[in-house]
Parts: structure tokens; sequence; C-alpha cells
């Protein structure tokens, strides 16, 4: 298949949560994986969640309310697309090709 990311999938920022309430409720994912909790969900999956930002090699399928901090991208895809299809691609392909630092790994969301 020949098709951008772009053309399958919605890429979405996250957002810093050290204001949100705490919460028992919705898991808060970075680059590692699991950080807490909170009580204001910023997505509702299915969704891949990619780092941007140091584990950019990781992929993580999340289903329900999340939230994703701004070190990972929200990824979900389009009507017609499977996102555990999306997410196995993501686990079957070396994201570091896509590095655009020199210290930290990063990569943007073209």
């Amino acid at each position: 298949m020949n098709k951008s990311l772009e053309e399958l999938a919605h890429i979405y920022s996250g957002m810093d949560y050290k204001k949100n309430p705490p919460g028992e409720d919705v898991p808060i994912y970075g680059t590692g994986g699991l950080l807490g909790y909170t009580s204001i969900p910023l997505y509702t999956g299915p969704a891949v969640l990619s780092g941007r930002k140091g584990s950019i090699n990781n992929p993580i399928y999340v289903e329900g309310d999340f939230w994703n901090v701004d070190t990972i991208f929200c990824i979900q895809a389009k009507e017609g697309v499977d996102t555990k299809w999306l997410y196995y691609h993501f686990l079957n392909t070396d994201l570091t090709m896509l590095n655009e630092a020199t210290g930290v790994p990063s990569v943007s969301s073209k």
C-alpha cells in the first residue's frame, strides 16, 4: 500500500496534564507508557499513541477515554481503516528512521 499516514488517520498532539484534577478513570500516557490517571479525557479511543520525543519506537494501542501528553501523538484511524491494523503497522515499522534530532530522538507529525 502506498498511502501516507495522513491519508489513513488523523494525527493529534497531546497536552500537559499537570493542572488536571487527579482521578482513577482516565489513564495518562507519555512516550514511556502509563504516567498516572486523571478525571478528564483528552481523546477517546481506539487510537495508536506514537512517541514524538524520546521513545519514538514504542507505539501504544488504547481504547476508551485517555489523555496523552505533548511528547506523544494520538493517531486515530479514518473511516474504513482498522485501528488495530494501524497499530500492528506501527509495531512493524522502524520509526527511528524518521528521527529528526541529534540528541533526544524526535519526529514531527509530517
